[in-house]
């Protein structure tokens, strides 16, 4: 009897064990794209369909940091765009992520510098962490919307206002007259609101404070999402159809007459 493994065999056994030659092809990247118009800092166009950035939530048209926030994203996509597509949002925009032709992540190339707020737009996906990362960043260093004076001089007041409370998901009716969800602000009694403003994450809801409006005695004055009578410690939204506070979570923003934010307060589940 033969004891051991023909050489043959064992060669064949030996080969067996080594790395493959050829090893398994990288994804294909996406090719890169031309942008053909940037509309604002978190939505462009390629030709006939429309990008919302994913993650991120730009200052709207007119509103302070809006400019510096377009045209950051336009010198970022000059060169070309590769799309990492993600479904479809509102209005039949495609949500997803941009990368620049050097590979640079384009929606956390404008969170680090303060330029949008992280917005998970619906989910927390890959992408959450390092957009929270760049956002935290810029909030520690007071950039670009987080900078007290990004906006205009700060008001002296604005060191005793903040938002005391946001309810977002209250028992029963989201819009019941006067026991719906609610976000409250505090400060000094007699302090003047007029022209302050409450958004919320998705900045596509906001309330203006009407002209003449202080803060009560007791200095909490209640902002109600659905219809109602005002009074001196609270008003009325008076929005119809849903409310306005997600209730899986949400923040509130709270911009003084110039535009600079003053405060926030985010819930969760």
């Amino acid at each position: 009897m033969r004891l051991g493994i023909p050489l043959a065999l064992a060669a064949v056994v030996l080969l067996g064990c080594r790395p493959s030659p050829h090893p398994s092809p990288e994804p294909p990247t996406p090719p890169l794209e031309r942008v053909t118009r940037v509309l604002d800092g978190d939505t462009v166009d390629l030709g006939a369909e429309r990008i919302r950035l994913k993650g991120i939530n730009a200052p709207e048209k007119g509103e302070c940091g809006a400019d510096k926030a377009t045209e950051a994203l336009a010198a970022l996509v000059a060169e070309g765009v590769r799309v990492d597509r993600r479904g479809t949002g509102d209005r039949g925009r495609t949500l997803g992520y941009l990368y620049g032709a050097d590979g640079t992540a384009i929606h956390t190339a404008l969170a680090r510098p303060g330029l949008v707020l992280a917005y998970p737009y619906g989910d927390n996906d890959d992408q959450a962490a390092a957009l929270a990362e760049a956002e935290q960043a810029a909030r520690v260093e007071h950039l670009g919307l987080f900078d007290p004076h990004a906006c205009g001089p700060t008001l002296a007041v604005s060191a005793l206002i903040e938002i005391s409370e946001l309810v977002q998901n209250p028992p029963g009716d989201d819009l019941a007259d006067g026991a719906g969800e609610y976000v409250a602000i505090s400060g000094p009694a007699g302090t003047a609101l007029s022209g302050w403003v409450i958004k919320d994450t998705s900045a596509g809801n906001r309330f203006s404070f009407p002209a003449g409006t202080v803060l009560p005695e007791g200095g909490a004055l209640r902002i109600y999402t659905g219809c109602g009578a005002a009074a001196p410690d609270r008003l009325f939204w008076c929005r119809k159809g849903a409310g306005v506070w997600n209730n899986t979570g949400d923040t509130a923003f709270l911009l003084d007459p110039s535009g600079n934010l003053v405060d926030e307060r985010a819930t969760t589940r």
